[in-house]
């Protein structure tokens, strides 16, 4: 994970933006993403899925005035399945569960005996 900041000029109210720091997870169900956005509300924040790319944004108060601006984009692979993503924010962490599709899950193969 890393976190980088430019145009923080700390007298100026000007925007900085921050990559903000994100975990991602895979299991056979779901790829989650986990990103730390301090400050954010839900009216500021914007997630969007344009396959492949996943797109986080969102703009937070400055301590000392102007804002934060958080961006992040993710490459996904095809195996996603658009209509079933989610997204949840709690007390400044983000979650987007990207489930995916039926068939791109592993499954256990029967072997029939004969």
């Amino acid at each position: 994970m890393t976190k980088s900041i430019t145009n923080t000029n700390a007298e100026s109210p000007a925007i900085a933006r921050v990559v903000p720091l994100v975990d991602v997870y895979e299991n056979d169900q779901e790829v989650l993403v986990v990103a730390d956005l301090p400050g954010v509300t839900q009216e500021n924040l914007h997630v969007q899925f344009d396959h492949p790319e996943l797109t986080v944004s969102a703009d937070a108060p400055r301590p000392k005035g102007g804002t934060i601006r958080y961006e992040r984009q993710f490459r996904v692979g095809s195996t996603i399945d658009p209509a079933r993503i989610e997204a949840e924010l709690r007390s400044g962490t983000l979650s987007i569960r990207l489930p995916k599709s039926e068939s791109y899950r592993s499954r256990k193969i029967e072997i029939r005996a004969s």
